[in-house]
């Protein structure tokens, strides 16, 4: 019998450095060190919002304008790559954005309020959401007509 050698096949640079990284550092170390930042940040931003519950977690990148006037709940999330608004507005009284208790808002999502949005406890939204209370513009009953 005569024996063939069956060709190997080579392995790319690209495969062999990332089963090398892999072994270094593996995948469940960035999902943990990616979380510890994002405590990290939270807890660095709580003191720009009205009130901030505990155990809440804030993914980077994240976009706030208006913290002083949020109120986020316990055990809360806000995904990352999200930007959270609420803009001053003359002549109209602000309540602010308040988000309840164990509520996830997903990533990419993007709640702006002029006046007052609630969001309750126990939400879950997808990602790249859009809340709004306001729109650009004036209008007036003729506009409309």
């Amino acid at each position: 019998m005569k024996y063939t050698d069956t060709p190997r096949r080579r392995k790319s640079v690209g495969s062999v450095l990332a089963g090398c990284l892999a072994c270094i550092y593996p995948p469940r170390w960035h999902h943990a060190c990616s979380l510890a930042i994002d405590s990290f940040f939270t807890h660095w931003m709580s003191s720009q919002f009205e009130q901030l519950g505990n155990k809440v977690l804030l993914r980077r990148p994240l976009n706030v304008v208006g913290a002083g006037n949020m109120r986020i709940g316990d055990a809360s999330t806000v995904g990352k790559g999200s930007t959270l608004s609420a803009w001053k507005t003359t002549g109209l009284a602000m309540k602010g954005l308040i988000i309840g208790h164990d509520t996830h808002i997903g990533e990419y999502a993007h709640i702006t309020c002029a006046h007052h949005i609630v969001i309750g406890n126990h939400v879950l939204t997808g990602r790249w959401i859009t809340i709004t209370d306001n729109a650009h513009g004036e209008y007036t009953a003729a506009m409309l007509e």
